[in-house]
């Protein structure tokens, strides 16, 4: 936890978007760990979910190793892949596509020092620009 709540005080001073009572209430008023916060568990990126994919679209999704959210998670160091054939594979700055399947809100996917890159909710399956591909560092819903 103390990890977490570091990372996110640097990240509120390096212009992240996040306001600081806000960044501490989500980490404590979130309704599971972000490790914890796999999707609704199944391997395909169903309704709600927020997806990111291993390989790039070059890969079809249905083989595609995933790792699912329902909420923002501003911390990805403690996530993992595991699934179709990815076992404990770190999942930080280790992803190429996404697919956004959120029923409310698109989603920002953030470079520590860098800035964001909006994620449309329009649940197409896509890559990440060039230069934003395995640099997921955390990612904010809404």
């Amino acid at each position: 936890m103390l990890g977490k709540l570091r990372t996110t005080a640097v990240r509120a001073a390096t212009g992240g978007a996040f306001i600081g009572a806000m960044a501490g209430a989500a980490i404590l008023a979130a309704p599971a760990a972000s490790a914890a916060d796999i999707g609704d568990g199944q391997l395909a990126c169903n309704t709600g979910e927020i997806c990111f994919f291993y390989y790039s679209t070059s890969i079809a999704e249905n083989s595609n190793p995933t790792r699912h959210f329902w909420y923002s998670d501003y911390y990805h160091e403690d996530d993992t892949f595991n699934n179709r054939g990815l076992s404990g594979v770190r999942f930080h700055d280790n992803s190429r596509s996404y697919r956004n399947r959120d029923t409310a809100c698109s989603v920002r996917m953030y470079n520590e020092g860098v800035g964001y890159v909006t994620m449309p909710r329009d649940g197409v399956y896509r890559n990440f620009p060039s230069g934003w591909q395995d640099v997921n560092n955390w990612h904010v819903r809404c």
